[in-house]
């Protein structure tokens, strides 16, 4: 399988007065067909650059990029044109849409420059703005849409010249988080559909949605990292099948490699190396073990369900035994987080009791120890302080290590520590965000 886009030894070079600063160094990196590929990095990093470089909107000082078997750095003014036309769709951060033009008119603004029949490209954008949800909007200006649906239209510009390639720089970097992720499960279905897609971002979150991801530290790409929980469409190759047990290690958590291993902090470092040998399950098993709670929590899998989706040998692995009992265990954290959460019925005082019996039960059983009546009271207290959020989560742990004559419960620190997670893991859980 050949490339669909080449890149190779590409540099660029800004200039200001008489200062100049090479934003892209030697950028190197192959794209096949139907990838989903994020070029990641901090501001400043030099990705946008690589972006514009690869689509020909940037002028490149030396280097190769070849796009379907033509080499756009010296291409003529037509082969360019033809690219950018037919091949290419663009998406920008703020949107970029024409203001004196309604969003049927910015839509299908690619398409009559392309020379396309009139019908053709407004029968193709009724069919955008009617997949995107924005159909009802189609004769208003932009500045009389939101922040997303101006997106929506832009994408659906971007579409209508039915582009193999597209290329997105920051898409959602003026989204708030619901529209961020519309646009970003638009993204997918498109790639999924066998558009070959190149998104720009900062923001570690996205990486997930990746085929592989290219990182950039200061205009150079310092590594370039597959998703293992994508399957590959990159054929392998001899390097891939000799990777070292750290570079296996690093695919476990591609969101915290910015920069490739070597050049990470050692406390980032440490907390990888950690993780990889604390957590028996490897990183796919912790995603379906995280979908199977997510799932639990909002009541779409109970009881035998949930224990089957926990030992099931393509989803978390467990052994029924553990299963049965990790089952257990969300079951009484989400018990407490609905006490945690429950309005109207309970004020804060009824709801630390009920939590304090649960949290009695752990001393009990877990710590073989039992309150006094004085230091129930002191637990009750100290709940109810923590639910009301009159107190922080150190504090609590900090009231609950207090010895009884200074009028806390007297726990052993450690204990102390281990209950307050309890209690802030019961508010998480059971909190909702208003509507």
């Amino acid at each position: 399988m050949e490339p669909l886009i080449q890149a190779s030894n590409v540099n660029v070079t800004y200039q200001y007065g008489e200062t100049k600063f090479q934003a892209c160094k030697n950028g190197t990196i192959d794209i096949y067909e139907g990838e989903f590929i994020v070029i990641f990095g901090p501001s400043g990093s030099g990705k946008s650059t690589l972006l514009y470089a690869i689509s020909g909107l940037e002028t490149v000082d030396s280097g190769d990029i070849v796009v379907k078997d033509v080499n756009i750095t010296k291409a003529t003014p037509k082969e360019l044109v033809d690219i950018m036309q037919n091949e290419y769709g663009f998406v920008f951060q703020s949107y970029n849409l024409i203001s004196r033009l309604t969003c049927m008119e910015n839509v299908i603004l690619p398409g009559a420059l392309a020379g396309r029949k009139s019908d053709e490209i407004a029968k193709k954008g009724e069919e955008l703005l009617k997949r995107f949800g924005i159909w009802e909007h189609r004769n208003k200006y932009p500045s009389n849409l939101s922040g997303g649906q101006q997106q929506r239209v832009a994408i659906s510009r971007s579409l209508i010249n039915s582009p193999s390639i597209l290329l997105a720089d920051e898409p959602v970097g003026n989204l708030d988080s619901s529209n961020a992720k519309l646009v970003m499960e638009i993204m997918t279905e498109l790639n999924r559909e066998g558009i070959t897609l190149l998104l720009v971002s900062h923001d570690p979150s996205y990486i997930k949605y990746a085929h592989r991801t290219a990182y950039i530290r200061d205009g150079e790409i310092v590594r370039i990292q597959a998703n293992s929980h994508r399957k590959q469409i990159k054929p392998p190759t001899k390097d891939d099948a000799g990777r070292s047990r750290m570079e296996l290690l690093m695919d476990s958590y591609p969101e915290l490699v910015v920069y490739g291993f070597p050049h990470m902090e050692p406390i980032v470092k440490a907390k990888m190396v950690a993780q990889y040998l604390m957590n028996p399950l490897d990183s796919k098993q912790m995603i379906e073990l995280e979908r199977a709670i997510e799932q639990n929590i909002e009541g779409k899998l109970q009881g035998n369900k949930f224990v089957s989706k926990l030992s099931d040998i393509h989803g978390a692995g467990l052994t029924k035994k553990a299963a049965v009992k990790f089952a257990e265990e969300v079951a009484e954290i989400v018990a407490e987080g609905e006490l945690a959460a429950k309005q109207g019925e309970s004020d804060s005082l009824q709801k630390a009791e009920r939590l304090a019996d649960r949290l009695r039960k752990i001393l009990r059983e877990e710590f073989s120890f039992r309150l006094s009546p004085a230091q129930q009271k002191s637990l009750d207290i100290g709940l109810e302080l923590r639910l009301a959020s009159q107190i922080k989560k150190e504090e609590l742990a900090d009231f609950l290590a207090r010895s009884q004559k200074k009028g806390g419960v007297g726990l052993s620190k450690s204990v102390s520590k281990d209950i307050a997670r309890e209690v802030e893991l019961a508010i998480l859980v059971g909190y909702k965000e208003e509507n």
